[in-house]
């Protein structure tokens, strides 16, 4: 995000010598040269080309913050982990790091510990995520809960019956896989649309 950063500043900074320029080459009618109108013109689209590249830094930096989003607004899901996930807290860098060489002229990784994502960036590598998801609450056993009576909270069980999934297993595997593909399809467009 720090390339972020300086874009702003680079962007903040044109914008002011442009305003500067304008105020300074304005006259008292409003008017400019033809020449110095191309100037401002061409000094306001570099102010216009940075907000696009910003803009599209700030997109792509996100993959996994975008799938993480996507992947908890499923009702059933309760976590998310990318890569080797919470299991790289007991490891070192040396360990972690996923270590790059060349083969056939290309860079490849050794390992896929960050799941394919670095610093909200794709590296090209397969995406790899796990997600938890909690067990069905509508069993068919009694448990214990609690009903509002007359304005009075009492106890009471609960029953569940009629027909109800047992596992959400085979069913949610397709909701993941088809809310992961709306996610990356969704950053490719964004990502080609800021190079417009």
């Amino acid at each position: 995000m720090s390339k972020v950063l300086e874009l702003k500043e680079k962007r903040a900074k044109a914008w002011e010598a442009a305003k500067a320029f304008l105020d300074s080459k304005q006259g008292s009618n409003g008017l400019m040269s033809a020449e110095d109108a191309a100037t401002y013109d061409k000094m306001e689209a570099e102010v216009v080309d940075l907000g696009k590249e910003i803009d599209r830094l700030e997109r792509q930096a996100v993959i996994d913050a975008e799938l993480a989003k996507a992947m908890l607004s499923i009702g059933a899901v309760k976590g998310i982990e990318f890569g080797k996930g919470f299991a790289v807290a007991d490891l070192t860098g040396s360990i972690n790091n996923d270590k790059m060489r060349c083969e056939n002229g290309k860079p490849v990784f050794s390992s896929n510990n960050a799941g394919g994502i670095l610093g909200g960036i794709s590296n090209g590598n397969q995406i790899v995520f796990r997600i938890a998801v909690k067990p069905v609450p509508s069993i068919f056993i009694n448990q214990q809960t609690v009903s509002l009576n007359d304005g009075k909270f009492e106890n009471t069980d609960l029953q569940i019956k009629g027909r109800h999934d047992v596992c959400l297993c085979p069913r949610i595997v397709p909701v993941v896989e088809a809310m992961a593909n709306i996610v990356i399809a969704d950053m490719i467009l964004q990502n080609r649309a800021a190079k417009l």
